[in-house]
């Protein structure tokens, strides 16, 4: 709490340590509304104490009361007989209020005006350079970015390439597709590793008709994402039949299984993409074959289970494939939370 190291508080009577006191344990069982009566007889028994204002004011922000952390603020910044740091720190809890209510013009100039007086400030920096990049202005977040290497004095690629792609999310979002992939393909120069980049680049290129690349960035983050497979295949499958390229993500499949012949999420897509398109004697054998090489994987015994109940006569006995359907439902769901765990 940085208000509590500018406090007069703590060396002032008794009675104020004591309402310091309560303050900082209800904030630590998370009694809010103790936390503000505390602070509340805080600035009544000193004017004086900004810090007490600024604690109050960011609680306020804390609990989504954004009108009245602005209000104590702005008041706060009226004042005559703050000091400059006191006067940078209020303007600063102002940008935040204005940030966090979605005022990103306003929030934008206060934490300009913070930098015109304190041009090395980071947590002012940092928050500008998120505002920038939700506001649709990457140069200026780039220039930036730099400025605050150069104060903290080294280079972070994977920061660089988060805000790249962070760039690349809204660029596209704003239909800017241009530059949306310069700044996908720049973040992936800063991390080549990094998966969430490659799927955004892959998305945009198979969005602009670059198939070929677009699969190859799938592929790459499939090899360092195992664990991300089932989903990340599954947005490769909305993405290329979506467009009318469903030949072309049956082919990727079939070219990652032949190299993976072990790999299950690429065999349980296949057996999906084959089930739609009717073709499940092919379903049937490839399931078959990966129960016989992993048992134990559930998934597979259910999608195994849901061929062979397709291929029963349901008029045969209607109770027991509606049991049967249960069952599959039961197992299917306990192994896709047993995944998310």
């Amino acid at each position: 709490m940085r208000w509590l190291e500018r406090s007069r508080i703590a060396r002032t009577s008794r009675a104020e340590g004591d309402l310091l006191r309560r303050g900082l344990l209800a904030a630590l069982d998370r009694d809010w509304a103790q936390v503000e009566e505390s602070l509340g007889q805080l600035v009544r028994a000193d004017s004086r104490d900004v810090g007490a204002y600024l604690a109050l004011g960011r609680l306020y922000r804390h609990r989504g009361e954004v009108g009245r952390a602005i209000a104590l603020h702005q008041t706060l910044i009226l004042r005559r007989d703050l000091d400059p740091d006191q006067r940078r720190d209020s303007l600063a809890e102002l940008a935040a209020d204005f940030q966090y209510g979605g005022f990103t013009g306003r929030a934008i100039a206060a934490y300009e005006e913070v930098l015109e007086h304190d041009k090395r400030r980071p947590d002012a920096l940092r928050a500008l350079l998120d505002l920038l990049v939700e506001a649709g202005d990457p140069e200026r977040a780039w220039k930036l970015l730099r400025r605050l290497e150069r104060i903290e004095g080294r280079a972070k690629p994977g920061r660089r390439s988060e805000l790249m792609r962070s760039i690349a999310q809204r660029a596209r979002a704003d239909g800017r597709l241009d530059l949306a992939r310069r700044a996908a393909r720049k973040a992936l120069r800063f991390d080549a590793d990094s998966v969430a980049t490659l799927v955004l680049a892959a998305e945009l290129d198979a969005e602009s008709g670059r198939a070929s690349k677009a699969l190859a960035r799938w592929e790459r983050a499939l090899d360092l994402a195992p664990a991300q497979a089932p989903e990340l295949l599954e947005q490769i499958a909305h993405q290329l039949i979506a467009k009318g390229q469903r030949p072309v993500y049956e082919r990727m499949l079939r070219q990652r299984l032949a190299r993976l012949q072990d790999d299950a999420p690429t065999c349980l897509a296949l057996v999906r993409l084959l089930c739609d398109a009717s073709e499940p004697d092919e379903a049937r054998s490839l399931l078959e074959a990966l129960v016989e090489r992993d048992p134990e994987n559930v998934s597979a015994h259910v999608a195994l289970g849901r061929l062979v109940l397709g291929a029963v006569d349901p008029e045969a006995d209607s109770e027991l494939a509606r049991r049967y359907g249960v069952l599959l439902d039961a197992l299917d769901t306990g192994a896709k939370r047993k995944e998310r765990i």
